[in-house]
């Protein structure tokens, strides 16, 4: 019950899916509505649990709840898709953290099962409906020429793929699955033409490989041996079939080109860092306050993700989410390393990405982070519960599973 409870909350989320069906007509119910349904269907599976908590959980439902007010009482910024979006996107959002933190806390010391199967769901939705696009079976993309998928944008389909890919190798002791999502993760990130994407999955790829092959060289080896030589002839097969319209286009020529390591300049974008210049000249005239919430990623588009948490709030935001981070990564220092993947997936999209903070998978990682970082938690208990429900979870919150079973 929990692992569709989770599956049914996050999944159609992480993929984009529900957003994508309702717009083209294929799902009748507005995506809100839907949230909420699912959201009380996984508090209905903890009901009856003590929620736990860190100080880093309460650093996220803080950071979300500044977001809310200044959408809400603030409103200093008129939103282009009208003044409730702040709103409903920010508090769908902060909901979200609060009942993830609630249930993940949960599950995760009696079972990893939920975790596992919703973010191995994500890759593989991702991935093939990426591959489905490539191959004419549907127009996702709003890029000719690069796969995408339910989210139309191939970026944001890269970075949802390796962070649900990062969790999953974070929680999974099953070498086989960890690669043979890791070879059609690389397939589908290959494919976007995403460069920050396939940095971000050759970086999360080579770091599982170097943490598993001191664990079990032989298995490694094995795997390895097995898995590259699929990978590359998928990835050069996909290339050969690319259309001559599609090379015609120069964005598309261009990464290609810088991709191949055929002119590494071509790794940056101009327009990119004219939007991220931009972007640092707008903090630099309002770096208290900053210019309300939305600003930063429909005014300026800094494709940054701190520039534009900076511009929507000023430094009290900044500074939320820098500390969120540090905490995140003192933690995981702190337990030697375990939950390293999740920290990179957190950390390495913040200079290409604008819109981190919206998205649900993003925070998914976070609160699998603390989670398997944490020994000791702070405990709400404002009913009386049942002996048989916590004697496996005493409120000393020690984990179950050795911090060996985590990458």
């Amino acid at each position: 019950m929990a692992t569709l409870a989770l599956v049914v909350f996050t999944v159609p989320y992480t993929t984009n899916y529900i957003p994508w069906a309702y717009e083209n007509g294929f799902f009748p119910i507005r995506p809100a509505v839907y949230q909420v349904t699912a959201m009380l269907m996984c508090m209905m599976v903890i009901m009856g649990r003590k929620p736990e908590f860190t100080m880093t959980n309460v650093l996220l439902v803080l950071f979300h709840l500044a977001y809310v007010f200044d959408a809400v009482v603030v409103s200093r910024f008129d939103h282009p898709r009208g003044e409730s979006y702040p709103m409903m996107v920010h508090g769908g959002i902060l909901a979200s953290v609060i009942t993830l933190t609630w249930f993940v806390g949960v599950v995760q010391r009696l079972s990893r099962l939920p975790v596992m199967v919703a973010s191995a769901l994500t890759v593989m939705i991702g991935s093939l409906s990426n591959l489905a696009e490539w191959f004419g079976v549907h127009d996702f993309s709003i890029v000719m020429g690069r796969a995408a998928g339910f989210h139309a944008d191939p970026n944001n389909s890269a970075i949802a793929i390796v962070l649900a890919l990062a969790v999953f190798l974070s929680l999974s002791k099953n070498m086989g699955w960890s690669f043979a999502l890791m070879g059609l993760s690389f397939v589908a990130v290959a494919i976007t033409l995403s460069r920050s994407g396939i940095i971000a999955e050759l970086i999360l790829c080579i770091s599982y490989l170097i943490v598993s092959y001191r664990k079990r060289p032989a298995l490694v080896t094995k795997a390895v041996v097995i898995t590259l030589p699929l990978v590359m002839a998928g990835v050069v097969f996909l290339s050969a079939n690319m259309s001559s319209q599609v090379l015609r286009q120069s964005d598309v020529k261009n990464r290609l080109v810088a991709l191949t390591g055929g002119d590494s300049q071509k790794m940056v974008s101009g327009e990119r860092m004219k939007d991220l210049t931009d972007g640092l000249r707008a903090v630099r005239l309002e770096p208290v306050t900053g210019y309300g919430v939305g600003a930063g990623s429909t005014r300026w588009q800094p494709h940054n993700q701190l520039v534009t948490i900076w511009i929507d709030g000023g430094v009290i935001f900044a500074s939320l989410y820098l500390l969120m981070l540090a905490a995140l990564a003192f933690k995981c220092a702190v337990a030697n390393g375990r939950g390293g993947l999740c920290l990179i997936a957190v950390i390495i999209f913040i200079p290409f990405s604008q819109v981190l903070h919206t998205y649900l998978g993003y925070w998914i990682t976070m609160v699998v982070l603390v989670q398997i970082t944490s020994d000791r938690f702070f405990v709400i208990q404002w009913f009386q519960s049942t002996p048989e429900l916590d004697r496996r979870s005493p409120t000393s919150a020690q984990p179950t599973t050795p911090p060996s079973n985590y990458a």
